[in-house]
């Protein structure tokens, strides 16, 4: 279960940054709405271009060749605005703070990680298992501790169709304090993307090239980007998306904790996927 309160707090100290809903109340207690629950605004705009196939998990939205450059421009400029943004002038009484220069940040979400496979997975599995090894191996550092958004892709934000104007990004339950590459290599996981049918290019989240995406970012943020560390998590959003995807979803649709039970079971698939990406890494 996702915190509505961090959700709730990042919300609102983002107000005046980036486009994001308004935030009205939250509360983590189950005797108000019958769960953890947020009050939001309404917010107009698409989440994919009439003219695609849409669906829930907003996996796989593409954009087409005249939305393309205009949204990746704002997509990556939010980003850089995201992780640069001074979040210590905030009060975010939910969120755990790491120390910079510590392995703080990792720790916290590995641990988390870890628990929820032993808790939600229906068989062991090796390349878990060594996937976890290597990822508490070679933890790395945090130089400068940024907000995450956790979940930063294609179909996670709200656009005007007419004029390509991102309204909203969304999605925001997985947010923590911790480090910038975790958003970046997230982005640009392959899962989330596509291929020009033309050139064969690949488009991070279907809107840049993953060197777009990097040279932008750090024009506009004024952070690096490291190789090694883009690595790293690129290997922990995997990790990440195979817990979620091969144990935490089946077993909420087996206990009959979620009306996405077909989804959660179908998704499944791209949980292999993400396996047999871990093992050729």
């Amino acid at each position: 279960e996702t915190p509505r309160s961090r959700e709730f707090e990042v919300l609102r100290a983002l107000g005046d940054t980036l486009p994001v809903p308004a935030v009205h109340w939250a509360t983590e207690d189950v005797e108000d709405l019958g769960s953890a629950s947020m009050i939001c605004g309404y917010v107009g705009g698409t989440a994919s271009p009439s003219d695609t196939s849409a669906n829930a998990s907003g996996l796989g939205t593409t954009y087409g060749a005249r939305l393309r450059p205009v949204l990746g421009e704002q997509f990556v400029a939010y980003l850089a605005e995201l992780h640069r943004f001074d979040w210590s002038t905030h009060e975010l009484p939910s969120f755990e703070r790491p120390r910079e220069g510590t392995t703080d940040a990792v720790d916290w979400r590995l641990g988390a990680w870890d628990r929820a496979w032993r808790e939600d997975s229906f068989e062991s599995h090796p390349t878990v298992a060594m996937a976890r090894q290597w990822l508490w191996e070679n933890r790395p550092t945090v130089d400068h501790v940024s907000l995450v958004h956790g979940d930063y892709r294609n179909g996670n934000f709200l656009f005007d169709e007419e004029s390509g104007q991102i309204t909203a990004v969304l999605d925001w339950e997985l947010t923590y304090l911790g480090d910038r590459h975790h958003d970046l290599a997230y982005a640009m996981m392959e899962g989330w993307g596509e291929h020009d049918e033309e050139t064969g290019e690949f488009y991070c989240s279907g809107l840049l090239t993953r060197e777009q995406l990097i040279g932008k970012y750090e024009e506009l943020s004024g952070l690096t980007v490291d190789p090694v560390r883009l690595e790293y998590y690129t290997v922990l959003n995997m990790y990440w998306a195979v817990i979620a995807l091969i144990a935490g979803g089946p077993r909420n649709a087996a206990e009959r904790m979620t009306h996405l039970d077909v989804m959660q079971n179908y998704l499944s698939g791209l949980g292999a996927y993400y396996l047999a990406q871990l093992n050729e890494i």
